[in-house]
């Protein structure tokens, strides 16, 4: 029986490639004494005419796309995406879109460390319709970011979701604060997300359906998946990897094989021969440097982020979790004792990672280099915190020197802590109750009704493993220190948690006032910590923009690394300057070494500098004022 229900998973229909008639459906008819019995071929009715075998379109999911395509503009309605300047490291994006715009020249900045060769041309193309400038870079990831969104919806609805839950499904991802304060940037998460969602979907499509064309079409996003984010290669090899779990045959294997891996590997080929005579973007190499010298070294820190991530699950689909709970609880409670143990003992097991993490405890944060403030990893939710998007300071990482006020109490973590562990619970729960097609309580569901729609939930999760594998690769440098790796690189596996979390709760009533809550918690804490964030951001331009036009030449202003990337990267490279910051933060002899630090936009004092003006910056997330400092230094060096 077990034996039965794994083979489920993986197998996907092989009419066209056994001899069967297009449409015809294979029954088990029943043998004796519990046999399996034989197996008949029903073929369907003759068509005549001009009549097609393909199913009739089907535009019921409109109105849902459309109120998702309305939810999805409610925040930008709300805090407005037009932003003249850069966020996080998309500075370094766009100055590879404005070379291409500029000077028509392919050309990926030593600090890239991604692909990001189809972000640069879909960049260009917003650019060269409406100029090129930081707001038009933001609305080419708006765009995909609702792509992704709306491939969500479709790949739920792929697994017989229900409509209404596979929108909710769909916002679900747009709402996570992670998801929509990227939106917000020309960061290649976003992107990469879109296309690898889009790619996983017809890849589902294409197994499920047995159509060829989907199949091909899953290979051309994985492919262009890759030249973004190098993970796009492994949705095609997961693809592969189920072909042959699901034993299709020979034939079936070579030819959907060659289907599946070629547009991938052409665009890996091709990326191949384009980094061979431009040269390896140096970020790349040192992270196959690092992986190849240290990976062995790195197996503790590895397992401990291998347990960060699997909580951050219980993050992802939280708002469904907390709609789906007095279903799922309800359900779990009608179940054979046998399987309440298992589900009892991973609610155990779940509760012990969070307790393991909270005795290992955290180290209080520190002043690095130049001021700038490090928050290691830690006990309670957010577990990662320095460079990820949520962290205790509000949202996105802090690229300035100095403290910036706190947001998140302790207390507020714990019960953040408890919400997300719970999350996990409910999630592990779900697809526990549908992958052994437990029979539930009258009126709460029927598990057993629509099996079929089980088809090609081996390839969901055989792509999320590959994915979940996948992090440790842009995760390698940093592996080894105070940060693990960035919440922004376990975005891969948020859409599958959605996915996979719905898909065993199918049938589960859900409670539609927690959903509710939970979708507006995501949605308040995202707008109003892309609100605060903006809002420093554009004070701190503005502030940088002050002191040009006061005469202060740009190699003498530390604006924070987005300000100092984009002003002083190229120049730097240039000229090959050594670093002329004493003792200054990374970005000062990483990114710009050309800057020499003698004025400073900070988010506090600084020891050696003195206050020569402050602004305050308009926060929803503070009640009190909050302020960006300029400082300037009490001896500054010699001009270059």
């Amino acid at each position: 029986m077990e034996q039965g229900r794994m083979q489920r998973f993986f197998r996907a229909p092989h009419s066209r490639d056994r001899g069967l008639a297009l449409g015809a459906t294979r029954v088990t008819l029943p043998g004796e004494r519990g046999t399996e019995g034989e197996v008949a071929v029903v073929e369907p009715p003759r068509l005549s005419g001009r009549a097609r075998a393909w199913p009739r379109r089907s535009y019921a999911d409109a109105p849902y796309l459309l109120l998702l395509l309305l939810a999805y503009l409610v925040p930008l309605l709300i805090v407005s995406p037009v932003a003249e300047y850069p966020l996080i490291d998309d500075w370094n994006h766009a100055l590879s879109v404005r070379r291409l715009v500029e000077r028509g020249e392919l050309w990926i900045a030593d600090w890239t460390a991604t692909t990001l060769v189809f972000q640069v041309f879909w960049g260009a193309l917003f650019a060269w319709v409406f100029g090129f400038s930081f707001t038009a870079l933001r609305f080419a990831t708006l765009v995909l970011s609702f792509a992704g969104s709306a491939a969500l919806y479709a790949l739920c609805r792929e697994f017989g979701v229900p409509r209404p839950l596979a929108l909710l499904g769909a916002l679900t991802l747009w709402f996570n604060p992670i998801v929509l304060g990227l939106s917000y940037t020309f960061m290649s998460d976003v992107p990469f997300l879109a296309l690898y969602l889009l790619s996983t979907l017809f890849f589902v499509r294409g197994v499920r359906r047995g159509t060829d064309r989907d199949l091909l079409i899953g290979a051309c996003c994985a492919g262009l998946a890759f030249l973004v984010r190098h993970q796009g290669a492994l949705v095609p090899l997961a693809t592969l990897a189920y072909g042959v779990l699901a034993r299709w045959p020979p034939r079936l294997l070579l030819r959907r094989g060659a289907i599946i891996a070629i547009p991938p590997a052409l665009a890996v080929g091709g990326y191949l021969l384009w980094s061979r005579s431009q040269g390896l973007p140096q970020t790349q190499g040192e992270y196959i440097t690092t992986l190849l010298r240290d990976g062995p070294r790195l197996w503790l820190p590895a397992l401990k982020l291998a347990g960060y991530i699997v909580i951050y699950l219980g993050l992802f689909w939280l708002p469904l979790a907390l709609g789906l709970a007095p279903g799922l609880v309800r359900a779990v409670a009608g179940w054979p004792g046998r399987h309440c143990l298992v589900v009892g003992l991973w609610a155990a097991a779940v509760a012990a990672l969070v307790v393991l993490f909270a005795v290992v405890g955290e180290k209080p944060a520190y002043t690095e280099r130049g001021g700038l403030i490090v928050h290691p990893h830690g006990w309670l939710m957010p577990y990662l915190k320095d460079g990820s998007m949520i962290h205790p300071g509000g949202l996105a990482p802090d690229d300035l020197r100095g403290a910036r006020r706190p947001f998140m109490t302790t207390p507020m973590r714990v019960g953040f802590t408890v919400l997300v562990a719970g999350g996990l619970a409910l999630l592990g729960t779900a697809i526990y109750r549908r992958a052994v097609a437990l029979p539930d309580r009258a009126g709460e569901g029927e598990v057993g009704r629509g099996r079929a729609d089980g088809r090609g939930v081996g390839l969901l999760a055989l792509i999320g493993l590959l994915q979940f594998a996948g992090i440790y690769l842009p995760s390698v440098r940093i592996l080894g220190g105070e940060w693990l790796s960035f919440d922004r690189y376990l975005l891969p596996l948020a859409p599958l948690a959605i996915a996979l979390g719905l898909w065993g709760a199918r049938g589960v009533r859900l409670a539609p006032i927690l959903a509710t809550v939970g979708l507006l918690g995501f949605l308040a804490y995202g707008l109003i910590g892309t609100q605060d964030w903006l809002a420093y951001n554009r004070v701190r331009w503005e502030l940088g923009q002050g002191l040009v036009a006061s005469g202060v030449p740009l190699y003498q202003i530390d604006g924070g690394m987005e300000w100092d990337g984009w002003f002083l990267y190229e120049y730097s490279r240039a000229q090959r300057m050594p670093p002329r910051t004493p003792n200054g933060p990374f970005w000062t002899y990483l990114v710009a070494p050309a800057v020499d630090s003698t004025y400073v936009i900070a988010f506090s004092s600084q020891p050696g500098y003195e206050m020569i003006a402050r602004r305050e910056y308009d926060s929803w997330l503070h009640q009190e004022p909050v302020y960006l400092y300029v400082l300037k230094r009490q001896e500054a060096p010699r001009a270059p």
